[in-house]
């Protein structure tokens, strides 16, 4: 994606001189706005980036709508940005004004010591500890989600529940009260607040920050009926969560830890308790769906890697795994991490420059020497790109190859589905051990039947601020 403004025009020569140019072909670089609008229309937007990496190089400049860019895969670049020379880099303005109409404030666009705050108080909550007592949670879910799977042979789209699923398991944990999602589809009167007009009006509002990021300024002149209407029911949903905690009356107080009691607790403010709950549950619902209907995608489709799977978990003869026993379950984790590889929830990020520095690499006509970034210019780099290098995965860099993980090969900055450096994600572990355990135990359900994908469509992207499977993970179960 791309990203940015420059703050004066000198940045063009500095870097049209030191970095491969990718061309344009009308002013202000409108051949380029044209080519996004085109993927996105096609749902193509990651593929057609990767390939101007196969044809630009590792690195690369661009100059659009007035701005300066360098887009780089390579992890000394990446590396350089996030860690070594954090200091040199924030998350920019463009950024903070496409997020901030709908998100406000929070961990994902803030900076300093507002930043630090929010990872200080997030932090306790993926602590080992609380970790190892969040299976109760896991499993009360599972079980409605269990139930919300025909069991008649009629065909059933996993990644709309992984969605509910990841929605009441974050609202449960974070917020202190679950949404009930996976309840109110199959119309329990249990069920909460309508959390499926809430999904809905969260994705297509997603939407309207991507088009932000790309068309900057100029989004502000484009129609915000439907995008306010969205962030209306967004906003609502959460402030419920919001004006509970603060007048003390959770129906569901229990003696779990809550993100949003802890945070009460220092802070209220109800725009900035609804700004920080929003980033965090963008975070916990929406990557972790995406991974299990990405990773259930290949379950379903590939008998080897569902045999494989049952083989490993059939120690527990069907009784729900413990903390300790999913840590263990190496091929599993495999395939998550094979999963995540191939389709990294968040694809595409960035940096802006805020102080006049270098990258290692990108420099030159062959890209091997380093390249002078001048303040302003914002960094770029494309996860779902550099996790398909051939020459760092081999040849079958965009096959789902889980035994891969079997070698004493340790990436760190050639595979960032968790970001990395001190902005690495802090819900890493707390991800994967959700992935697991529901894909153990709908196994344990399912496994001695017949799982089957019903849509032969190859993997399609679909992209908001996150991305998943645009054709969902549609199966076919008998037990």
């Amino acid at each position: 994606m791309i990203h940015g403004y420059p703050p004066h025009h000198s940045l063009k020569r500095d870097l049209s001189a030191a970095a491969i140019r990718r061309p344009t072909k009308l002013p202000w670089g409108i051949d380029i706005v044209f080519d996004i609008y085109k993927n996105v229309r096609r749902h193509t937007v990651l593929d057609a980036a990767a390939f101007a990496y196969q044809r630009y190089g590792n690195t690369f400049y661009q100059r659009f709508m007035g701005g300066d860019f360098i887009n780089t895969i390579e992890p000394a670049n990446i590396k350089v940005i996030l860690s070594t020379n954090f200091s040199d880099y924030d998350m920019g303005t463009r950024r903070r004004r496409a997020s901030l109409p709908l998100l406000g404030l929070g961990i994902f666009n803030n900076d300093g010591e507002a930043w630090r705050r929010s990872r200080r108080l997030f932090r306790p909550a993926f602590k080992n500890n609380e970790l190892r007592s969040v299976e109760g949670l896991f499993e009360l879910h599972c079980k409605n989600l269990l139930s919300a799977i025909p069991r008649d042979g009629s065909s059933v789209d996993l990644s709309e529940l992984f969605f509910s699923y990841t929605m009441d398991v974050s609202t449960q944990y974070f917020f202190g009260n679950s949404a009930l999602s996976l309840l109110e589809l199959g119309g329990s009167e249990r069920a909460g607040r309508s959390a499926k007009v809430f999904s809905c009006a969260f994705a297509t509002a997603q939407d309207r920050i991507r088009e932000n990021y790309v068309l900057g300024i100029i989004a502000s002149f484009r129609p915000r009926h439907k995008f306010k209407s969205d962030r209306r029911v967004v906003w609502d949903f959460v402030d419920h969560y919001v004006d509970g905690a603060l007048k003390g009356r959770r129906p569901q107080k229990t003696s779990q830890y809550s993100v949003l009691d802890h945070m009460a607790e220092t802070s209220q403010d109800a725009l900035e308790l609804r700004s920080e709950l929003l980033h965090l549950l963008l975070a916990a619902r929406d990557t972790t769906a995406s991974l299990l209907g990405n990773l259930w995608l290949m379950i379903s489709q590939r008998q080897d890697v569902r045999e494989a799977i049952l083989q490993e978990i059939k120690c527990l003869e069907g009784k729900p795994p413990t903390y300790d026993e999913l840590k263990a379950f190496t091929y599993l984790l495999n395939c998550i991490s094979e999963a995540l590889r191939l389709w990294p929830p968040v694809p595409l990020n960035s940096r802006t420059c805020v102080r006049a520095t270098t990258l290692p690499m990108g420099g030159g006509l062959d890209g091997t020497t380093p390249l002078h970034i001048p303040v302003g210019t914002i960094v770029g780099w494309n996860t779902y790109a550099l996790h398909r290098r051939a020459d760092i995965w081999g040849d079958d860099a965009h096959e789902f190859h889980p035994e891969r993980w079997k070698a004493p090969f340790l990436p760190y900055y050639e595979y960032l589905p968790f970001s990395g450096g001190p902005r690495r994600c802090l819900g890493q572990e707390f991800a994967i051990l959700e992935t697991s355990y529901v894909t153990v135990r709908l196994l344990q359900e399912f496994g001695s039947g017949t799982i089957g994908s019903v849509d032969a469509r190859p993997w399609t992207e679909k992209l908001t601020l996150t991305c998943s499977n645009l054709h969902g993970t549609k199966v076919r179960i008998l037990p």
